[in-house]
């Protein structure tokens, strides 16, 4: 307590002094407010020793080690871990083809030139046809995990895959793949073949409807963590104000809310309020012992008369027996003995799940550790649970090959050697991309040029990449000017060459949004952008054919506007805030920040090719293509068993050849 008060004389203090401004414990003098303040935390002390109580069958202040491990090994039904482990094996028999790109295999694993993306750079990918043995392997862990047939062979094999697959491609990972590694790991160390299984089908002696509560609570905490740091994540302005989600309630699966709510409205109640009430509450609720009967990972607690006699059972059956004084005896309301021999085996299953407990805490606000992975946002997209919180629009990527010794530069597509285009938005991918792209490139020259090499080996790669961050002016992330090649990076070093989030426009949002409405009320193909851009650079860009009616407007700042040197054009103009000039379509022009502070512009114009591909899609609209996505879902599955079967019997005629 704040001043030392024991909690005995402060009870009796509550009970007996009300009535007064000021109260007299052992000489002291409180007056009404400390007094007040002194009641307040009692009794929240009280409330949150009452629930630890609830939770653990003990208090707060009464916890010791012997007690955690016997509350860890309370005996629960294990029916519901076993339903977990059906549920998650069949979900990955779909995720295998779909999300982890089983069914297009061939094209994201084939060509040798493609650039990837590993966590740790010497775990690379075996080339195909092997991948697809990897893949292969991970489907049957998978469906061994939903049988629970061979179940710690299957689970071991399926969770290596997995994370074999997670490591060599940083640019893949999406919301839940993570997520699902972590899900294969713990169920790899549960019990979970206990019950409906083949395995206790096969080997009696594995069924038991009973197991160790620390089965479900590794996975229980593993989503309360989940979804706790997400709606800890959602916790910001940004979120709450709804800009960092933008029109997701166009997708199918919010068509019911469209009946009585707008796009617009579904996207700031549903998508951004409900659900960051829904990530910081759901994790509460799910960890509460007494409200999750019902739920597949709360479904943990039997009811009050049965786990009492199974505690009784299982206690006569342990050998963790009470030794009970006069003392204990008073504590006879505890189910949980107060003092049990702990095994070797329980000790260090305990030290365990307190490691991952503590980890898995830390790891999403490890980010001043490894800074070279942060770019405008903490961390890789992963263990950071930032799920949905930021929303990219990448608006131009320009990668410029300079080879140093033969005074030569040409621009390299940034899709010719990636397999999307993730990289663009981290430091650390881009580092990678451009060793990649320098290999890829002087291979290339000497296959072109058997006698000799078309370029040399002094190359230097510049990459340009202009995007927005949750709705701001679209912005250099890069500088342009620095070799990336010869960049320094580390990971546990800021990336140098990362430009600044300019935050200064904030305030313009409001603006933004009524001129991008005005904008998009001229027909239904008018469009606008935003750019911001920093003192002494030069943006270079070329205006497609497809764009008509193209207008550069300053809103603020100062810019020399350049066009493309021609027999009618070529002279430089100096534009200032609310100055604005026609652009030219089918040509390029640069636009240089000639002030001392960040220049914003727009342009806004006439999308032609949204014109023919509208039509053609408009004819199409299902309101719930469920029908569609399961088709979906089932033709990759056919899809990825016919690339295992081939990549295999291609395997086993070389080896036959080999023989």
């Amino acid at each position: 307590m704040g001043r030392n008060i024991s909690e005995t004389a402060l009870y009796a203090t509550i009970k007996v002094l009300r009535h007064r401004g000021e109260l007299s414990i052992d000489g002291k003098l409180y007056n009404g407010r400390k007094y007040k303040l002194e009641e307040n935390m009692f009794w929240s002390y009280e409330i949150i020793n009452k629930h630890f109580q609830q939770q653990f069958d003990f208090k707060f202040n009464e916890m010791t080690f012997s007690k955690m491990v016997n509350y860890m090994y309370l005996p629960k039904d294990s029916s519901s871990l076993a339903v977990t482990r059906i549920l998650f094996g069949a979900a990955m028999l779909f995720d295998i083809p779909d999300e982890r790109g089983g069914a297009v295999m061939d094209e994201r694993w084939s060509d040798p030139h493609t650039c990837h993306f590993p966590l740790i750079p010497f775990i690379r990918a075996v080339p195909m046809p092997y991948m697809a043995v990897v893949y292969a392997a991970m489907w049957l862990g998978a469906l061994g995990i939903m049988l629970g047939y061979k179940y710690r062979i299957s689970s071991s094999m399926f969770t290596i895959c997995y994370w074999y697959l997670f490591l060599i491609e940083k640019s893949f990972w999406n919301n839940h793949s993570y997520l699902f590694g972590l899900v294969g790991l713990l169920l790899t160390c549960t019990q979970a073949n206990c019950y409906w299984s083949i395995d206790a089908y096969l080997d009696p002696t594995i069924l038991s409807e009973t197991i160790p509560y620390w089965n479900y609570f590794v996975l229980k905490y593993q989503f309360f963590i989940l979804y706790f740091m997400a709606g800890v994540k959602k916790g910001t302005a940004e979120w709450l104000t709804g800009y960092s989600v933008q029109n997701l309630g166009e997708h199918w699966v919010f068509e019911p809310f469209k009946l009585f709510l707008t796009i617009p409205q579904i996207d700031y109640i549903i998508v951004h309020w409900f659900i960051f009430v829904f990530d910081l509450t759901v994790a509460m609720w799910m960890m509460w012992s007494r409200k999750l009967k019902g739920n597949v990972l709360g479904s943990t607690d039997i009811t009050e008369e049965t786990d009492s006699n199974i505690m009784k059972t299982e206690v006569e059956n342990s050998e963790c027996h009470s030794i009970a004084d006069d003392n204990e005896e008073q504590n006879a309301s505890s189910e949980i003995p107060l003092h049990c021999k702990i095994n070797t085996r329980q000790r260090i299953t305990m030290y365990l799940i307190i490691f991952h407990v503590l980890s898995q805490a830390f790891l999403p606000f490890s980010h001043f550790i490894t800074k070279g992975y942060n770019n405008w946002t903490n961390g890789l997209y992963g263990y950071s649970w930032d799920m949905m919180v930021h929303t990219w629009d990448t608006y131009s990527v320009v990668v410029k090959v300079v080879d140093n010794e033969k005074n030569k530069e040409f621009y390299v597509d940034p899709q010719l050697y990636t397999p999307n285009d993730r990289w663009t938005r981290h430091g650390d991918m881009v580092h990678q991309y451009a060793r990649c792209l320098r290999d890829n490139v002087i291979d290339v020259s000497k296959r072109l040029s058997q006698t000799e090499s078309v370029l040399s080996n002094n190359l230097s790669v510049y990459v340009d990449v202009w995007c927005s961050l949750n709705g701001r002016f679209t912005q250099r992330m890069f500088d342009p000017n620095v070799d990336i090649l010869t960049a320094y990076w580390s990971p546990f070093t800021k990336t140098s060459y990362l430009l600044p989030l300019l935050d200064e426009a904030l305030n313009w949002r409001s603006t933004l949004d009524g001129i991008r409405e005005e904008v998009r009320n001229w027909n239904n193909y008018s469009d606008v952008m935003f750019l911001v851009d920093f003192p002494g650079y030069v943006q270079e860009k070329y205006i497609p054919i497809e764009l008509h009616n193209v207008t550069l407007t300053v809103l603020k700042g100062n810019v020399a506007y350049e066009p493309e040197v021609s027999e009618k054009r070529g002279h430089t103009q100096r534009l200032t805030s609310g100055n604005r000039i026609k652009v030219v379509s089918g040509s390029f022009h640069k636009v240089l920040n000639i002030g001392d502070s960040p220049s914003y512009y727009m342009y806004t114009f006439f999308n032609n090719t949204d014109m023919h591909t509208s039509t053609m899609t408009d004819k199409i609209q299902i309101k719930l293509p469920i029908g569609r996505e399961l088709f979906k879902r089932f033709s990759g599955m056919a899809t990825f068993g016919n690339l295992v079967l081939r990549n295999i019997i291609q395997i086993v005629f070389k080896a036959w050849q080999c023989c």
